[in-house]
């Protein structure tokens, strides 16, 4: 049943990175999907399907075309909108977008897709809310008392964000010295880096 979800994430990164870095698509797609990181993750909770449905949502938003985005805005705001609803951690997704739509030119269609995403996400819960009594975002709020004995803090919860970011940010070199123009030697050396890193 993950297999949609394995595809998905595959096209979607391969288009993203063939936008940014054409010469290195397949390595850094082959990194991505080969690391310790993505094939443990396929059995521990939905880590998988979240980040593949964020993914394919920037990439059709970002396959919009520029005379018509409104179709690609809003394929790619139901797409987050599912991704978020998959598992909260997917709210990135929405910034991504929108900043998208401005850094393109395309504000508008950023927007949109933000809208439509956050309706379909407020439509599930409304739907699980009918048929349960409750919505999963409800139960998730109530029970973070639980889960948190010692009390919520922002600023512990953004430490947290960026410990587990940094375990993925260093793909994010080979790719950043790409776009930087830096010689192909150095490139490849710092994706083997990475590799042997992982």
């Amino acid at each position: 049943w993950l297999l949609p979800f394995a595809w998905l994430f595959a096209w979607a990164l391969h288009d993203l990175l063939r936008r940014a870095a054409p010469a290195l698509a397949k390595p850094l797609l082959a990194a991505a999907l080969l690391s310790p990181w993505l094939l443990p993750s396929f059995g521990f909770m939905l880590e998988v399907p979240m980040l593949a449905l964020s993914l394919a949502a920037l990439a059709l938003f970002a396959r919009g075309a520029p005379g018509h985005p409104w179709r690609a805005a809003v394929a790619a705001g139901v797409l987050a909108g599912v991704a978020l609803q998959a598992k909260y951690t997917a709210a990135p997704v929405l910034v991504a977008l929108l900043a998208w739509g401005v850094f393109a030119g395309r504000a508008r269609a950023g927007a949109l897709a933000v809208v439509v995403a956050l309706l379909v996400f407020r439509g599930i819960e409304a739907l699980v809310f009918a048929a349960a009594g409750t919505s999963p975002l409800v139960e998730y709020l109530a029970g973070r008392g639980a889960r948190d004995p010692s009390g919520h803090s922002p600023l512990v919860t953004a430490k947290r964000l960026v410990v587990l970011a940094g375990t993925a940010a260093p793909a994010l070199v080979p790719l950043g010295l790409t776009a930087l123009g830096a010689p192909r030697r150095l490139v490849h050396a710092s994706l083997a880096a990475v590799v042997l890193g992982f």
